[in-house]
C-alpha cells in the first residue's frame, strides 16, 4: 500500500471513506465526459455525484428501485395536484411543498406495504439519498413538462446510465486498489482529463448522430 495512504489511514480516516473521497475526482471526470463528449443532460455535476456516493449506502438494485419508485410517485402526485384548482393557481414553490409533503406519506406507505421496496434496508444516512432522489425527480419532471415525453425519455435513460456507470466504476475492486496504491496519480489524472474534456471542441456524440448526415452535405465556403 502507498506510504501516503498508510499515513492517512493510520491517522484515523477509515479506508472506505478515503476511497469515496478519492472517487469524487473520478466521478467528476466521468460526468464531464458524458456532458462534453456524449452531450448528455446530467442535471449539473453535484446531483449525479451525490446520488452515486449515496448509492454506496445501499446496493445498486435497491437504489434504482427506490429512484424509479420516487420518480413515478412524484409524477402521479404532481398530476393530481395540478387538477386541484386552488393549487394550480398558487406559486410553483407552494405546489412543490405540498407535493413533497404528500410524497413523504407515499414513501412511508411504500416502505411498509409495497413489495418492491418494503424489504429495502434503510438507515439515517440513506434518508439523504431519498432527499436527493426527490430533488432529482423534481428536475426530471420539470424537464418532461417542457420537452414532452418523447424528448424526455432519452435524457432520463442517459442520466440513469451515468449514475449506474459511476457506481460500478467506484465500487470496482481494481479502481479501489488503484486509489489506495496511487492516490496522487488518481487526482492528477482526473484533473487532467477534466481539463482536456472541457476543451473538447468537436461535435458531441448525440449531435453527430442527429446532424452528422446533414453536416456531411454542407459545403464550407471557400477562403478568399
Amino acid at each position: 500500500m502507498n506510504s501516503i495512504t498508510q499515513h492517512i489511514l493510520q491517522n484515523g480516516i477509515p479506508e472506505d471513506i478515503f476511497i469515496l473521497i478519492l472517487a469524487i475526482p473520478i466521478i467528476f471526470a466521468l460526468i464531464t465526459f458524458f456532458r462534453r463528449v456524449i452531450g448528455s443532460i446530467t442535471l449539473g455535476i453535484f446531483t449525479p455525484l451525490f446520488l452515486t456516493l449515496l448509492m454506496t449506502i445501499i446496493d445498486l438494485k435497491d437504489s434504482v428501485t427506490l429512484f424509479v419508485f420516487i420518480f413515478v410517485s412524484m409524477l402521479i402526485i404532481r398530476y393530481f395536484l395540478r387538477k386541484i384548482p386552488l393549487l394550480s393557481m398558487t406559486d410553483t414553490r407552494v405546489l412543490d411543498a405540498v407535493m413533497f409533503c404528500v410524497l413523504t406519506i407515499i414513501i412511508i406507505l411504500g416502505l411498509l406495504y409495497l413489495p418492491l421496496v418494503k424489504n429495502i434496508q434503510l438507515n439515517i444516512a440513506a434518508l439523504f439519498l431519498l432527499l436527493v432522489m426527490s430533488s432529482c425527480s423534481q428536475d426530471l419532471i420539470t424537464m418532461w413538462e417542457f420537452r414532452g415525453f418523447k424528448r424526455f425519455i432519452s435524457p432520463f435513460i442517459e442520466f440513469l446510465t451515468l449514475i449506474i456507470v459511476s457506481y460500478l466504476l467506484i465500487t470496482w475492486g481494481w479502481i479501489q486498489n488503484a486509489i489506495l496504491e496511487y492516490p496522487l496519480v488518481i487526482i492528477v489524472a482526473s484533473i487532467t482529463i477534466i481539463i482536456l474534456l472541457a476543451k473538447w471542441g468537436k461535435l458531441k456524440l448525440k449531435e453527430h448522430i442527429r446532424y452528422g448526415r446533414v453536416i456531411k452535405h454542407v459545403e464550407l465556403p471557400e477562403k478568399k
